[in-house]
């Protein structure tokens, strides 16, 4: 029961699903397509797949810009295939601290749906002693089908970016950290109507992008922490890039 929200590997491209805040943030314009499928070779596999999009927009020279992003997502998990599709609109307004870095705070609002499909389940109750018999009750209480949530967050993000002197130098740095809360107003999360809510989820990280001079490799390296309820996560390490 205290399960994390849907997350990716590659959780440093999936900037809206870290932060609301980074709408706009580190680039005019950019789109994001994401598919994981997992746990086929043991059960009914487990699908997710997310779009996101977001640009700057209303730029004002020497003050800051704003952004604007839009983040959809679709889960479906396992026999129930319980489904879960939520689509999310982001604002955020950086300003400029200095000619080389940015401060954003940002919101986002959206809703979600759940879905559920019981047919596929079995109980204890419908072993009948020697098989699983389907005309047996299950014992288990009615639940509905369907549940639709409101879901809002916001958060905080900062960027720094020094560009390499010559083309050819490789000595460009550049990094981002923010904070973030998601599901702040705790939506209901049970389809038996019992009071479970959703617990907010607390996501830190911190990512940098360091040229090495005088040569084509550059070293990524990033760290990234989820809580949420009783479930914690810390992702750390480095890429390279040629």
């Amino acid at each position: 029961g205290w399960a994390q929200d849907i997350h990716f590997s590659q959780f440093y491209m999936t900037p809206l699903l870290l932060n609301p805040a980074q709408a706009g943030a580190g680039n005019d314009l950019r789109g994001i397509i994401n598919y994981k499928n997992q746990w086929g070779s043991v059960a009914v596999p487990y699908n997710t797949a997310n779009i996101s999009f977001d640009m700057k927009t209303s730029k004002k020279k020497d003050k800051g810009f704003s952004g604007l992003g839009l983040n959809i997502f679709q889960d479906k998990a396992g026999d129930a295939q319980m489904k879960t599709f939520q689509g999310n609109l982001a604002y955020a307004y950086h300003v400029y601290l200095n000619d080389k870095s940015t401060l954003g705070a940002g919101l986002y609002g959206g809703f979600a749906q759940r879905s559920i499909n019981y047919s596929n389940l079995q109980w204890m109750n419908q072993y009948d002693g020697n098989n699983y018999n389907s005309a047996l009750p299950s014992g288990e209480p009615s639940g509905g089908t369907n549940l639709t949530q409101l879901d809002l967050g916001g958060g905080i993000h900062y960027e720094y970016g020094k560009e390499e002197k010559y083309i050819t130098g490789n000595n460009h740095r550049s990094f981002s950290a923010g904070i973030a809360m998601f599901h702040v107003n705790q939506p209901k999360h049970s389809f038996y109507e019992t009071g479970e809510k959703l617990s907010m989820k607390t996501v830190g990280y911190a990512n940098a992008l360091i040229g090495i001079s005088n040569s084509n490799v550059s070293l990524v390296p990033g760290v990234t922490y989820f809580q949420q309820g009783k479930a914690t996560e810390v992702l750390m390490g480095t890429m390279f890039r040629y």
